[in-house]
């Protein structure tokens, strides 16, 4: 399992704001329970607790043939405080296929070796 002080997640939503429910399950049974909601990736704007980790350009390409649509669209980052004294045992993700979700991970607990390293 993971550890550490934030969950956070890399995503952005399709055809609209896109969001569910994430349920952060430790290995002791008890549970965490977070909203993540995710603006559209041609919406080109955070939602309120997100922050856009990356933007480009959007070009709509078809048969060979690119037409340049010079629209910003981009993907956004969202975390969330969990318990750095628990391993995480599992993450139930919501059920809404226009929510994509591209990577998740925590910032490292510091830990020190009991032989000096």
């Amino acid at each position: 399992g993971m550890m550490g002080y934030t969950l956070g997640f890399l995503g952005a939503g399709a055809n609209g704001l896109q969001g569910g429910n994430i349920i952060v399950t430790y290995n002791d049974a008890t549970t965490q329970t977070f909203q993540l909601t995710f603006n559209d990736w041609y919406g080109n704007a955070p939602t309120s607790g997100t922050e856009t980790l990356a933007t480009t350009i959007w070009d709509q390409c078809s048969g060979g043939s690119c037409t340049s649509a010079n629209h910003n669209v981009s993907i956004y980052f969202s975390a969330f405080t969990i318990d750095p004294t628990k391993t995480i045992q599992s993450i139930t993700l919501p059920v809404n296929s226009n929510l994509h979700i591209f990577a998740i991970g925590t910032n490292p607990i510091e830990t020190s070796c009991t032989d000096g390293r």
